[in-house]
């Protein structure tokens, strides 16, 4: 948690410490287990059509250290990257070939960033409704269209610009100038898709999370649940061969009944979050616009050497001394005209990004 780009982690981090420190056994869900679901909860969650679209299928996973604080210090993206610095990033830490790079990155429709964690300016995020799992981080930057003069000019404009008090550079739509650290707002959470609601009285809005009033009878299902599971998992190996497939069929629906009934209580987080945040989706358009990061923009278009180190891009996103066509944007317009498809690929990119390192993961 020391690495500056792990700032804001924390406050995710202690909203589920009381579930982890009730349901995490060694014989059952680990820590990173619970926190699995809580992203595939979330992903549900912002999703219109269905909140079971995500599913996790194994448990098992290796916990990074013995806090949830701790561990190895894996290095995050940077955001000042060109087109194949981002493929190679996720190819070479996830395993991911183009397709699910792109379909990954769609991630940021959700969420906002913040200046105090992340160096950046996006107090109403990436897309016009932050809440909302749906390829409008794809349409904002591609024009729809069959043809790569439609997916150029009919995007909508993009302007890089130095934000202000740094040496700090990201992109905002509709207009040049400086975007200034100066937001007003001090809402906690992370840089990334998952940032956080209004969090200026952190501790009210994570009262009660460990309250048994909280979960409620559905922490009671948990606790009879979770006994269970550590009962049967725990018998002495004496019975025939059949015995113990049925017994592992029968456990197997108890750790699928555990996950569900966890993802239940986490989306109860999930919508106290989004109570609070939504009292700032009333902002002002102008003085709070939509942003992207290089490492967004650099999907659709290549920089080369107009990419400077401070973050600086000396081509335009369109018109005059435009940028070229990144080798990405044909696989962007496909997601931009068509949110089924980026949602299908973004299940399957997700899921296969939880599930690295899990090769001796069981099946739920």
């Amino acid at each position: 948690m020391n690495n500056p780009d792990n700032n804001g982690l924390e406050e995710p981090i202690n909203a589920l410490a009381g579930i982890v420190n009730h349901y995490e056994h060694p014989n059952g869900l680990s820590r990173a287990d619970i926190w699995v679901i809580a992203s595939l909860t979330g992903a549900n969650f912002a999703n219109p059509r269905s909140n079971t679209f995500f599913e996790m299928n194994f448990y098992g996973r290796s916990n990074c250290g013995s806090s949830p604080f701790g561990g190895f210090d894996h290095p995050l993206p940077a955001v000042n990257l060109d087109t194949d610095d981002v493929l190679d990033f996720f190819f070479d830490n996830f395993g991911f070939n183009t397709q699910e790079t792109c379909a990954i990155l769609g991630a940021h429709t959700l969420g906002r960033v913040h200046p105090e964690n992340s160096g950046f300016v996006g107090r109403r995020g990436w897309t016009a409704n932050r809440h909302v799992l749906d390829n409008a981080y794809y349409r904002g930057i591609v024009g729809l269209g069959n043809s790569e003069f439609d997916w150029v000019e009919g995007a909508p404009g993009w302007h890089v610009v130095q934000i202000s008090n740094t040496n700090r550079h990201q992109w905002i739509q509709g207009q040049s100038g400086s975007a200034s650290t100066d937001s007003g707002d001090n809402d906690g959470g992370g840089g990334g898709s998952g940032g956080g609601g209004n969090f200026e009285d952190d501790d009210d809005f994570f009262d009660g999370v460990n309250d048994d009033d909280f979960f409620g009878k559905q922490k009671e299902l948990l606790e009879e649940e979770i006994e269970k599971l550590i009962k049967t998992e725990t018998e002495e190996d004496e019975q025939s061969d059949s015995i113990e497939e049925e017994q592992e069929e029968e456990n197997g629906g108890r750790r699928k009944t555990l996950a569900r009934l966890l993802a239940e209580k986490i989306t109860t987080i999930d919508e106290k979050i989004i109570i609070a945040d939504c009292d700032d989706d009333h902002d002002d358009e102008d003085e709070h616009p939509l942003i992207m990061l290089n490492a967004d923009i650099a999907l659709v278009r290549s920089f080369g050497g107009d990419l400077l180190s401070n973050g600086d891009v000396r081509c335009r996103f369109k018109g005059q001394n435009a940028c070229p066509i990144a080798s990405t944007l044909a696989q962007m317009s496909m997601y931009s005209n068509n949110n089924d498809l980026w949602l299908y690929d973004f299940k399957s990119a997700l899921e296969k990004m939880v599930n690295v390192g899990c090769s001796s993961c069981r099946r739920l």
